[in-house]
C-alpha cells in the first residue's frame, strides 16, 4: 500500500516536465513517509526487502527476492 503509493509518485515526479519547484515538496513527502514506512516494517518484522521503485506484476525480482538481515535493512 503506502511504499508502493509512494514510489508511484517518485516515478511519476522523474517524468514531470514543469517547474521541479512546484512538486518539490510532495517528493520529499513521499520519500520520508517510504523510509517511514520501511523503517516500521523493519520494527515489527526484522529483516525486510527494500522496494525503492514501483512494483511491476510480471518482474521476477520481487516474487524471489530474499529476506534482508535487519542490519543490512539499517544500512540502506
Amino acid at each position: 500500500g503506502h511504499i508502493r503509493t509512494c514510489n508511484i509518485l517518485l516515478q511519476k515526479a522523474e517524468e514531470y516536465s514543469g517547474d521541479p519547484s512546484g512538486i518539490a515538496q510532495s517528493v520529499g513527502t513521499a520519500y520520508f513517509f517510504r523510509a517511514w514506512q520501511h523503517f516500521y516494517l523493519l520494527r515489527v518484522f526484522g529483516g525486510v526487502p527494500i522496494v525503492d521503485r514501483e512494483y511491476e506484476n510480471d518482474n521476477k525480482e520481487y516474487t524471489i527476492s530474499v529476506r534482508n538481515g535487519t542490519s543490512i535493512s539499517f544500512m540502506q
